[in-house]
Order: C-alpha cells, then structure tokens, then sequence
C-alpha cells in the first residue's frame, strides 16, 4: 500500500516493539556491490530513512550518518531514500545528491514504501537500529539535537 496520509492515519497495523525480530527488507540497492539486503544478522545495523524534499534529511539527518560511519566504520549503515507519496525522485538524482556532498554510505531505495512501513517509521528521517540478532533495539524519528545524542548514547554504549 502506497503511503499516504489518510492510510497512515487509518493504518491499525501494529508497530515493530523493541525486541522483536524484524521482517526481511524489501530494497533496491542503488551502489554497486551492496552487502546482501537481508543479512542484517550478527552485527549491528542502523538503517537511516530518508527523502530528498526532507530538508532535516538533507541537512542534518545525512551529515549525520555520514558522521557515524566516519566514527563507528564497523556499524553497517543502509541509507533508505523512502518515496512518500508525490515525493519521489529518480534514482540519478538521489545518487547525485549523495554524490555532491561526500556521502560514504550504502545507498537503497524503499519503492512503494513497503519497509518503512513494515519497520514502523514514523516520517523522515527516520532511524531503525537493529541489534546483532536482527531485532529492533530502538526506533528514533527526527534530526534534531535531541535524536543526535540518543544514538550517540547507543553507538557509545554498543561499541565501548
């Protein structure tokens, strides 16, 4: 079902809790190469979505992924551009945009917003942190200072 918000507002669908086993991705790589989509299990993973018109994505959510990569390179971050009804974009312009500013990051497209959903986000951007077993650990929306330390509370506590 194709997000709208009329959907999302009549949506009963309950949302992933922490702890539970989160199901298989449903992506489309966008960067060569990509690790495989549903091997998430045995380390830890953040998944980061997000959308082009997102100017909180743009200008804070994606530096800041791109920052904890450049800190914790040995977390798997998965950027998730999400198409959230009239707000989608080609796939040449997401790349570009990552591209242009430098980012370092796996880089996926959620089509018809079938994982967004499935993961519980709540809009963009949107950060899913999955623990070494696959299952959800914590569930953050936003960008703002706020959201920044608490995955900077988790990232320390996860890798220190």
């Amino acid at each position: 079902m194709a997000f709208t918000m009329e959907n999302a507002l009549m949506d009963k669908t309950p949302r992933p809790q922490e702890g539970d086993k989160l199901p298989p991705l449903q992506l489309q790589p966008l960067t060569s190469n990509p690790p495989g989509l549903n091997d998430l299990a045995g380390a830890p993973a953040l998944l980061f979505f997000y959308n082009l018109g997102c100017t909180g994505c743009l200008h804070r959510g994606l530096p800041l992924a791109q920052r904890i990569h450049e800190v914790y390179p040995q977390l798997r971050i998965m950027a998730i551009h999400v198409d959230l009804g009239r707000h989608s974009y080609p796939t040449e312009a997401i790349l570009a945009e990552a591209q242009k500013r430098g980012f370092q990051l796996e880089h996926y497209r959620d089509t018809g917003s079938a994982t967004y959903e499935a993961y519980g986000a709540e809009g963009t951007p949107h950060w899913i942190l999955i623990d070494a077993e696959g299952r959800l650990h914590r569930s953050i929306f936003g960008s703002m200072e706020g959201v920044q330390v608490r995955l900077d509370y988790i990232l320390r506590e996860w890798y220190s």
